[in-house]
């Protein structure tokens, strides 16, 4: 994420976050330029960040960028293409494809398909890079003045993977 602050007294202590993934170099330049001038004299330039930036990032951000809600192992993610997602542990080996039928919107760009419950005929696949395990969490249960006390720990496991086709 690209942050963006403006010191104006209008705005003061107002931060925008942008996705830069999303933005072109031209937008991201601008951006970086401005980025520490007051709200006044960036006004003054006819760029109007007044309420919320994307106002002014959506002529800046990439056509056809094409990505999908997909339901993984019970969870909803949101993926693109090429891009690297930890789902809860799927079966196979690194390296295996693995593709995941149910699609719940599929978005390419131009036009944006909501399935009722799923989109008919998408299909998003990818490629199990490796097994991870989570943070551990510290499970502690204790009773007061009964001498009880019992920690544990917990490390969920993932699988990292990465988003080669949505279609």
């Amino acid at each position: 994420m690209l942050e963006v602050f403006f010191v104006g007294w209008e705005v003061r202590g107002f931060c925008a976050k942008i996705d830069a993934n999303r933005l072109t170099e031209n937008a991201k330049n601008l951006l970086n330029q401005h980025k520490n001038e007051s709200f006044r004299a960036f006004a003054k330039r006819g760029l109007a960040f007044q309420g919320e930036c994307l106002i002014f990032a959506l002529p800046f951000l990439k056509k056809g960028t094409m990505y999908a809600i997909v339901d993984i192992a019970g969870q909803q993610l949101k993926v693109a293409k090429d891009q690297y997602v930890y789902t809860p542990k799927i079966e196979g080996e690194a390296g295996s494809a693995v593709s995941f039928d149910k699609v719940l919107l599929l978005d390419n760009g131009s036009a944006v398909q909501v399935g009722s419950p799923l989109v008919k005929g998408a299909k998003v696949s990818g490629k199990i890079l490796e097994h991870v395990k989570g943070d551990k969490l510290i499970v502690f249960k204790k009773k007061r003045r009964k001498g009880y006390a019992v920690k544990n720990g917990h490390r969920q496991q993932y699988t990292k993977v990465q988003i080669e086709s949505i279609g």
